[in-house]
């Protein structure tokens, strides 16, 4: 496999706190990537970076072999990476189907002109938006996808997650983020959603996945290769099972005797 995303000497800083120190990360196009680490030690702020959120005091990313180190948040969404985050940000007050859209921006003629003066041409691309979502929401839960108008609010946490992947996952991306998807939910809503996330990929399979999870079955279950944070640190990489057994990873999470 190729690299999609290659991620070289990164640093961050806030304050005198280090959140990255000059970690090197690789993800091949296709792979689904482990980020594991105690909390604390760096992961969303890697994910932060990358994404744009937080420019880097050091180092570069380069996506699909283009230097995207200064870019912004919305250019690096518009190459082709997207992701979900540990809190929930969906609007509970749109609908499921708004709330999904919403991922698609870059796809969306939003413009006044075309909103007041091409009526037709704006309710053609609604329908569209409206089957390419019910097609997403099929793969996750069919429940969902012959109501997608309903509303947001009142729906369970596995539902509200599978909604935030599928609008990252809206605007068919090369890479797609997830921070914690299994906050909230139970060790069966969990093994639930990775099935759902397994099926989707097996269905796209250029896609690459990087998923920062503590759920350590779930690491082991999804992932075809683990990198190991610790102190803003890069500590080991390797198979789920080589990683584990570093007497490195075992000291980041369980401490010195």
């Amino acid at each position: 496999m190729t690299a999609l995303l290659e991620a070289e000497g990164l640093s961050r800083r806030f304050g005198g706190i280090v959140a990255l120190d000059g970690v090197d990360v690789t993800v091949r196009s296709g792979e689904v990537l482990g980020l594991i680490g105690p909390n604390g030690s760096g992961k969303t702020t890697f994910f932060n970076v990358v994404t744009g959120i937080f420019a880097p005091h050091g180092g570069t990313v380069r996506f699909a072999g283009e230097d995207l180190t200064a870019a912004s948040a919305q250019k690096v969404y518009e190459k082709g990476i997207a992701r979900t985050f540990q809190r929930s940000r969906l609007c509970l007050d749109l609908s499921v189907f708004e709330n999904v859209v919403l991922g698609n921006g870059k796809n969306l003629d939003r413009g006044i002109f075309h909103a007041l003066f091409r009526r037709r041409a704006l309710a053609r691309e609604m329908d569209a938006q409206l089957a390419h979502v019910r097609a997403l929401l099929e793969r996750f839960d069919p429940e969902l996808a012959r109501d997608p108008l309903q509303a947001t609010a009142g729906l369970p946490m596995i539902q509200r997650r599978r909604i935030e992947v599928c609008r990252a996952l809206m605007a068919s991306p090369r890479l797609l983020l997830l921070d914690e998807p299994s906050a909230g939910m139970t060790h069966e809503e969990t093994r639930r959603l990775m099935d759902d996330i397994l099926a989707v990929r097996a269905g796209m399979s250029d896609l690459a996945i990087v998923i920062v999870e503590h759920d350590m079955a779930t690491i082991e279950r999804v992932t075809d290769r683990c990198v190991v944070f610790n102190f803003g640190r890069k500590v080991c990489e390797g198979p789920y099972r080589a990683v584990v057994a570093d007497p490195l990873v075992q000291r980041a999470y369980l401490g010195d005797e």
